[in-house]
């Protein structure tokens, strides 16, 4: 780290550490919190995701829900600014990393993104390459599963996920 840190100041570009929770860190706790019954496995589990942004940020945010009625939600701020589309693949993207690691099989999720549900779906196509690759790598994650249901919902049967997106978005959460 200290070796690239004194490269990157000959640039005049400074390296800071950014504190995140390790993703194994993440992948540990949703397995303890949900146990790995075979039972509870092969129930359905639900996911609802959102994105936002604004000039300078983007985040997500992923609300799951168990076959217990166990709620897990996850805000997370990108490291990078994304487009809109590129919000919401990227939210049903880690939902969908998230859910796997606690070994579900079965997955109905929910976002408000017509465009990224029907192209998800195969009902509309995608032009950008970008976006081409968002959904190709999240038709990967859905061939995953034994189920994985995505479905369009209306922004208001959405709202926890979209005001907890907007949160990981803006300046006051760090």
């Amino acid at each position: 780290m200290t070796k690239w840190a004194v490269e990157l100041s000959k640039h005049g570009t400074k390296f800071e550490p950014r504190p995140t929770i390790k993703a194994q860190a993440l992948v540990d706790f949703i397995s303890e919190i949900t146990g790995t019954g075979e039972k509870t496995n092969n129930q359905e589990w639900e996911m609802f995701m959102d994105g936002s942004s604004t000039s300078s940020k983007s985040g997500v945010d992923i609300v799951i829900k168990s076959p217990k009625a166990i709620y897990m939600e996850y805000v997370i701020t990108l490291d990078f600014t994304a487009l809109n589309n590129e919000e919401e693949y990227e939210a049903i993207l880690l939902g969908s990393r998230l859910v796997r690691a606690a070994r579900a099989k079965k997955v109905r999720a929910f976002s408000d993104s017509q465009l990224v549900v029907n192209q998800a779906e195969g009902g509309y196509g995608a032009k950008q390459e970008k976006i081409m690759k968002y959904l190709e790598k999240l038709r990967e994650q859905m061939n995953k599963f034994e189920e994985f249901q995505l479905e369009q919902i209306l922004r208001e049967q959405n709202s926890m996920a979209d005001q907890l997106a907007k949160l990981a978005s803006s300046n006051q959460f760090m």
